[in-house]
């Protein structure tokens, strides 16, 4: 940690660190069910709520959310294809030992292609959130190499596996530049950058994200 006027301050690293840290004390149920509020949400601001609402309806195991299924769309405004969401959720639960299988090999790859609702990005979401060692092509990392680049760019980015493969691959070059596991390095900008965190401060961002689940 850093002093700054006389008082400890967590640096970035460290609040990178802390959030890989209480995601990976999770289960891997809870893992995917954050990379889908993540992957839809309109702003990192409402997260937490996202997912303790998908919580409280899909159920904290596939086996709950199996029982569960079919589940209506989720009632919170600040999430975009609300259909879509509940649907990869009863998917997911329907084939979990697959995707269970593809997150503790970390296999990105697989789940883009087989897991409803997630594709590129939301597949890699849901590699670092299980602690694997990857970065994310998200809007704001793409927005950090990409300077006034149109959401409709980023859109296009996200949609087609060599371009979403061309800013990974230089995300990671910017990681190993820093000397840092490409996870760490992800969230640490990622904190710089999303709203949420800059709203609320990162530290009380992530502290109140793990809290509610």
């Amino acid at each position: 940690m850093g002093k700054a006027g006389g008082r400890w301050k967590y640096t970035s690293e460290e609040d990178a660190r802390r959030y890989i840290e209480l995601s990976t004390s999770r289960s891997r149920w809870v893992q995917f069910l954050h990379a889908i509020a993540a992957t839809h949400e309109l702003s990192s601001v409402f997260e937490g709520e996202i997912l303790s609402s998908l919580l409280e309806k899909a159920g904290s195991t596939p086996e709950e959310a199996r029982r569960r299924c079919p589940l209506t769309p989720i009632n919170i405004p600040d999430t975009y294809n609300k259909n879509t969401v509940t649907e990869s959720i009863c998917r997911a639960a329907s084939q979990w030992e697959k995707i269970e299988d593809a997150i503790n090999r970390c296999d990105s790859e697989w789940v883009s292609r087989n897991v409803y609702g997630l594709r590129l990005k939301g597949a890699d979401m849901l590699m670092l959130l299980s602690g694997c060692n990857t970065v994310v092509a998200d809007r704001e990392m793409i927005r950090m190499i990409k300077p006034g680049i149109s959401e409709s760019s980023i859109k296009k980015i996200q949609s087609s596996r060599r371009l979403y493969n061309e800013v990974k691959s230089e995300l990671e070059k910017m990681a190993r530049e820093e000397g840092i596991p490409y996870n760490v390095w992800h969230v640490k900008e990622w904190l710089k950058r999303a709203d949420g965190p800059l709203k609320e401060g990162a530290r009380k961002w992530i502290e109140k994200l793990f809290k509610q689940q």
